[in-house]
């Protein structure tokens, strides 16, 4: 009997929160800020409430920062390697904001995240995955357009075009953790056509 009370009021729960995974891919910019989405949908949140980020490598799993409501003296608890890095939406609890927002971005925090939360006897998780891209820009000759390259695929490379720019070709190689970026920009400049070609070295 009292397993069928404790697997209705598991069932209870259940119904009442739901963690909505994110609609788009996270990408991180080197060196800067990132927030890694994660949205409980209840009615209502109890501020005792456990949620725990966990990043996962090939070797091991890591703590990244772990809030326990029930700790009312110290209840963030962060990995030492993400010493300072990491910061929860406390004011935000209450509308399930219950994500993290990871500092200073480093080609180390690719890959996945998750975000598990814990209220009684219910529990729920959701995965992230975090993308680490390297930003560079040239302002010689167009200050509003930059180029991105995505460290975690060499293919896939994002661009983001100006008002005035025509077409954006990037080609880069990438070797370890270094790469070179040539980026050749056509633009319109007034009632002409122009194109700018420069190279960089990233990272």
């Amino acid at each position: 009997m009292r397993s069928s009370l404790s697997l209705l009021k598991i069932y209870f729960f259940a119904g009442q929160f739901k963690i909505i995974p994110p609609d788009n891919p996270v990408i991180g910019v080197i060196g800067k800020g990132v927030i890694l989405p994660c949205q409980l949908q209840a009615k209502t949140i109890s501020e005792r409430l456990s949620i725990q980020w966990i990043f996962t490598t090939n070797s091991e799993n890591i703590d990244v920062s772990i809030y326990d409501g029930k700790n009312t003296q110290n209840p963030v608890t962060e990995d030492k390697r993400y010493q300072g890095r990491t910061n929860f939406f406390h004011t935000e609890f209450n509308k399930g904001n219950v994500s993290l927002y990871l500092k200073n971005v480093m080609v180390s925090d690719k890959g996945k995240y998750t975000c598990s939360v814990f209220f009684e006897n219910w529990y729920d998780e959701v995965v992230v995955e975090l993308s680490v891209a390297g930003e560079w820009k040239d302002r010689n000759f167009l200050p509003h357009s930059y180029c991105v390259l995505f460290l975690s695929d060499k293919q896939h490379l994002k661009r983001k075009l100006g008002k005035n720019i025509v077409h954006v070709h990037m080609h880069a190689i990438c070797i370890s953790e270094k790469c070179n970026i040539s980026c050749l920009i056509s633009f319109i400049h007034g009632s002409k056509s122009s194109q700018s070609h420069t190279r960089a070295n990233k990272l």
